[in-house]
């Protein structure tokens, strides 16, 4: 089985992302909590402070089985390079105020690209990539105070609100507004200050 949801539809009906999954998960299991014990016996799930959480190892787990379940005709090598070449336009240290690099490291840069082409289809070169990744980090004009961590800027979580006022959580991509709007695009530091918080 593969399923694509889009948050976007969510929203429209009125569930969070994270509302949907529970609610499909729930309609889809005859027993949850047999399921849920059998997670926690293969520490899959953990429980802290009387909560289900997801254990480390299995985090990454599914994080791999989100991206190796979408569709991309690059192989992980491919990624690996362009993330490499990514990191060597991106500013080299650590985020002023915080213990985060700006390059982050090559997998978790992979990854999130991987997970972005599985988003938006394979239309754009690595050449498309690259120069959006220069026309960024130049908008800053050499004060990166808020420049985002490179994986930010392939996608992020942002908070909106709907009709009634009510936040949501969804994803959100400059990379993808670098490559659709080439010759719109010229933003000043100050734009990206609520990047700045991670």
């Amino acid at each position: 089985m593969k399923i694509t949801i889009d948050e976007k539809k969510c929203l429209k009906y009125k569930l969070t992302f994270k509302e949907f999954l529970a609610a499909l998960t729930i309609k889809n299991l005859k027993d949850p909590k047999s399921v849920i014990d059998t997670l926690v016996n293969r520490d899959v799930l953990d429980i802290k402070d009387d909560k289900y959480v997801v254990t480390d190892k299995w985090s990454e787990i599914l994080d791999k089985i989100l991206t190796e379940s979408g569709g991309t005709e690059k192989t992980d090598e491919e990624f690996i390079e362009m993330a490499k070449k990514m990191r060597e336009l991106y500013p080299e240290g650590i985020k002023p105020g915080t213990t985060y690099y700006y390059r982050c490291n090559t997998k978790e840069v992979a990854n999130k690209l991987k997970r972005f082409f599985i988003q938006y289809g394979d239309k754009y070169t690595e050449q498309d990539i690259l120069d959006a990744t220069q026309r960024f980090v130049a908008a800053f004009k050499g004060d990166y105070k808020y420049l985002p961590l490179i994986k930010y800027f392939i996608s992020k979580q942002k908070s909106i609100q709907d009709e009634e006022g009510v936040s949501h959580n969804i994803e959100h991509s400059p990379l993808a507004d670098y490559l659709e709007n080439p010759d719109e695009l010229d933003y000043t530091v100050n734009n990206w200050e609520r990047y700045a918080r991670n």
